[in-house]
């Protein structure tokens, strides 16, 4: 495979937009169209690998990336010779300068200081990952996995589908998923690549005797942990209605936080005509997006029935700065029902802004309250689309919900 080495001179450190090249405009209309491998340098050993596709038109730029089974569609602008790649979602973006079929830049995150991930753009590939050796052997579909690091450990399952030497997957772990995973098995070494903009993720492990030992797990830019796994079909996780319960102590669930809309978003606990859940959330949040999502779903099956409102913990420094993120969230995601500013700041401690629950172990976590008020269930985490948990999870609280508003 071809490959470019990442050598970043300062002039590309701060991406000046003079005229060392033609014009974007100046060129042959879709002269980038094409398939690109990207490559995310998360340090001096570790690449993650995607493939993108920029279908440029007349008045109109289109760049998708495909992370495993989904593709994402980046907001593109040309300046000079510069290219600017904005997620969807997330406060996230590539960057970078072209030059004869190659992009050097960077990806970043604009809600994280200094947060820069050197990045290589190389044009005409459709594979992340080649094919080396025949995979030894066919994975199970279904592992059990111990993520280890920090000091602890975490449980999770692990789920493949393989074809030949491709497997795509996924994470499920107490507090939702990795979201969709691709990467291929060669011989007994397995890779797997995430990429969405909020999640940047690889998985390296060996095969052996069924059992996949070795594993490292490195997320942006510090990330790491060692991780193995054992086929089982019978494992299972936590509980999600049973990681978080209701302070009694606080009394009430009463709160009015700052709307993105310019209105307050407020709960009081008089009885309404409607069913109300609550979900935690951030705009930072992978598996929140899936949730969101979903509850949109809820939202246009019962109109006026249910009332859902989001309350965002976010970590944009300042309250502006955080209206923005949630709203651009908001926006991408289609969804209608409005969301409240908990928390802006960096450090913080959910459970303190947001007292009613003992503790709030996952982003996002659900609170389900009857037409009464009576909270009548809390539902940490959320298994997203990208795992074989989706429907079963959507389904019993769409049925809930619905049995809630029967009531």
């Amino acid at each position: 495979m071809k490959r470019i080495l990442i050598a970043l001179t300062p002039i590309l450190i701060l991406l000046s937009c003079h005229n060392s090249a033609k014009d974007h405009a100046e060129k042959e209309e879709g002269y980038l169209n094409g398939s690109w491998l990207g490559e995310l340098a998360l340090n001096d050993s570790v690449k993650l690998n995607f493939i993108f596709t920029i279908a440029n038109e007349p008045g109109r730029n289109r760049t998708y990336i495909q992370n495993g089974a989904e593709q994402i569609f980046l907001e593109t602008t040309y300046k000079n010779d510069s290219i600017f790649m904005d997620f969807p979602v997330y406060q996230s973006r590539l960057i970078a300068k072209e030059e004869g079929g190659v992009m050097l830049g960077y990806f970043i995150k604009t809600d994280a200081a200094d947060y820069r991930i050197p990045f290589v753009g190389n044009q005409g590939f459709e594979d992340p990952l080649p094919n080396t050796e025949p995979a030894l052997d066919t994975l199970a579909n279904r592992y059990a996995v111990t993520f280890t690091g920090g000091g602890s450990a975490m449980e999770a399952i692990g789920e493949f589908q393989q074809d030949g030497n491709t497997i795509n997957g996924s994470f499920l772990t107490p507090y939702g998923d990795y979201r969709y995973l691709q990467g291929k098995l060669n011989g007994n070494h397995l890779t797997m690549f995430g990429f969405d903009g909020g999640y940047i993720q690889v998985f390296k492990a060996e095969w052996r005797n069924d059992s996949l030992v070795n594993g490292h797990y490195y997320s942006g830019l510090t990330g790491y942990r060692t991780w193995s796994g054992y086929p089982s079909e019978t494992f299972e996780l936590e509980d999600p209605e049973a990681m978080s319960a209701l302070n009694v102590d606080a009394g009430p669930i009463v709160f009015s936080y700052p709307g993105i809309s310019g209105e307050n978003v407020e709960y009081g606990q008089a009885p309404s005509n409607r069913v109300t859940v609550l979900q935690i959330t951030g705009s930072w949040c992978p598996n929140c997006k899936d949730q969101a999502i979903f509850l949109q779903k809820l939202v246009d099956a019962f109109p006026t029935q249910l009332n859902v409102l989001g309350i965002a913990f976010e970590r944009m420094g300042t309250l502006e700065a955080s209206i923005a993120a949630a709203k651009k969230s908001k926006d991408d995601l289609g969804t209608s029902y409005p969301v409240g500013i908990a928390k802006y700041t960096k450090e913080q401690v959910a459970e303190e802004v947001f007292p009613f629950l003992t503790k709030i172990r996952s982003y996002p976590t659900l609170i389900i309250i009857d037409k009464t008020g009576e909270v009548r269930k809390i539902y940490t985490g959320f298994a997203g689309p990208g795992t074989t948990r989706y429907e079963d999870v959507t389904n019993y609280l769409t049925q809930f919900t619905q049995d809630l508003i029967n009531e």
